[in-house]
């Protein structure tokens, strides 16, 4: 049995009357580890990550709906109206197209949830012309994230660790922090973890520039990955490569288990894409 999702403690942050909650609760509770059988033809179980990010969505879009002056009293409330001010407002906000139309699935699972199954249509249906041009002429039309290309980054990583731990981890900081390929090579989980609750990322990054990304809850990634550190050098590559034997080493892993363009579509970058479009 996978995971459940805190669904109390998830939704309890966001600015909703406490009788709306307890329906969204209620419908979450009973559906957030469910996949969209309209569009998945099977009962597969979401990753506890997939759990949060479509918790995360419903309750900020019934916040920002309140917010803008729509008091719905409860997500059965929803309606054609409440959608496309989202749509407008995430655009104003200048959010990509695929978190758009992350959004929008997240939304589709709802109505579906709600025995409203043809309420929510794709971003085609919402956007106007200028809004339809601006996309078009600054957003990339493809989403490089895995969660937009149907893959489950916690089924697939515990594929790769199968075959490759060290290989595993590394995907997992990069899927856990935003951390580039390189980054998660030369991370030194053990001295990168400090007292202020922020990861600092030193080592791998474009022009030696510092970065701090907040750790939250992904402690235990990090204490996987320190678990697995090089006793010698202190960094997620194993004794006995130099970096380019292992960058050898990483992509033929990852071709053996399909992760490419030509493989599934997407490659272990697009775990970055996918965090930074979370967050």
């Amino acid at each position: 049995m996978s995971a459940i999702l805190d669904v109390r403690e998830a939704v309890d942050k966001y600015r909703l009357p406490a009788d709306f909650k307890a329906v969204l609760e209620e419908l979450l509770e009973r559906n957030v580890d469910r996949a969209n059988s309209a569009a998945t033809g099977s009962p597969k179980t979401l990753s506890m990550q997939t759990q949060k990010c479509r918790t995360m969505t419903l309750g900020k879009s019934f916040e920002e709906l309140r917010q803008n002056g729509f008091a719905l009293q409860s997500p059965y409330s929803l309606k054609h109206k409440h959608v496309q001010f989202l749509v407008n407002f995430w655009l104003r906000r200048k959010l990509t197209r695929g978190t758009i139309e992350n959004k929008l699935t997240y939304l589709r699972a709802l109505a579906d949830w709600t025995r409203k199954p043809k309420l929510v249509g794709t971003l085609a249906d919402y956007v106007d012309r200028e809004n339809h041009d601006l996309l078009r002429s600054h957003v990339p039309r493809i989403d490089k994230s895995w969660v937009a290309n149907g893959i489950d980054a916690e089924t697939k990583i515990k594929e790769v660790a199968a075959t490759d731990r060290n290989v595993a981890v590394q995907l997992k900081l990069q899927a856990a922090f935003g951390l580039r390929v390189e980054e998660s090579f030369l991370l030194r989980p053990a001295q990168a973890v400090r007292n202020d609750g922020l990861l600092h990322v030193t080592r791998g990054t474009p022009g030696g520039r510092n970065r701090l990304v907040p750790i939250g809850l992904r402690l235990a990634v990090l204490e996987e990955a320190a678990e697995l550190s090089n006793l010698y050098t202190g960094t997620t590559i194993p004794h006995g490569y130099t970096k380019q034997q292992w960058r050898d080493r990483y992509y033929h892993v990852l071709r053996k288990h399909g992760v490419r363009h030509s493989g599934i579509g997407v490659t272990s970058h697009g775990l970055r894409h996918q965090f930074l479009q979370q967050m």
